[in-house]
């Protein structure tokens, strides 16, 4: 020990490593309204179509596509068959696109639950310098 470093503070690490427990591919296995109704918005933007354009060449009210959107309403499969038809790809890219988009949530979950119990550890373990 150096004489600058006497009265020196023990560092505190600055980062820490956390596991984080990844879900599998089983760990979604119900595609919420909200994930569809953002897959659907998603493809939708991909294609550069309003709403009001894409329902109404889908045969449903734009209100009614607004709610699959936002996950407020579950579409019949026969208007998600539609819906398809006018994105111009298979119910299956829909679907698909919709579990992803639930796996990556619950991957986002996984995480902060992870980091908010690595918090909670870090609060609970307090500094107690060793004597002299």
């Amino acid at each position: 020990m150096t004489p600058s470093d006497a009265g020196a503070r023990p560092r505190r690490a600055t980062q820490a490593e956390v596991s984080i427990a990844v879900p599998d591919s089983g760990a979604c296995l119900r595609v919420h309204r909200g994930d569809l109704g953002s897959a659907i918005r998603h493809l939708r933007q991909a294609r550069h179509l309003t709403i009001e354009t894409l329902a109404l060449d889908a045969g449903m009210h734009p209100t009614y596509l607004s709610g699959i959107e936002r996950g407020i309403r579950n579409p019949t499969f026969g208007k998600l068959v539609d819906l398809a038809e006018v994105l111009e790809v298979p119910v299956s890219i829909i679907l698909s696109t919709a579990e992803e988009r639930c796996t990556e949530e619950a991957i986002r979950i996984a995480a902060v639950d992870a980091f908010r119990a690595a918090r909670a550890d870090a609060r609970q373990t307090q500094y107690h310098p060793q004597a002299a």
